[in-house]
């Protein structure tokens, strides 16, 4: 089994070593790249996220000032 766990604490774990080979990437380096790149994509997504949320807040609030 890939995951590890610390004992009495309900937190799971891999190490990259051990991820590496079974997702297509024999060097340690290449995957860290693609590590990167995914944190880096997911951190675009989440502010891409809060930028339309507070959007929508703000349409929100012109409409019911509009309204009332």
């Amino acid at each position: 089994m890939l995951a590890r766990a610390i004992p009495g604490e309900e937190i799971k774990f891999w190490f990259a070593r051990d991820l590496q080979d079974s997702l297509g990437y024999f060097r340690l380096e290449n995957f860290r790249t693609a590590i990167t790149r995914a944190i880096e994509s997911c951190m675009r997504l989440q502010e891409t996220y809060y930028k339309l949320e507070r959007r929508i807040k703000s349409e929100e609030k012109k409409l019911v000032t509009q309204s009332g």
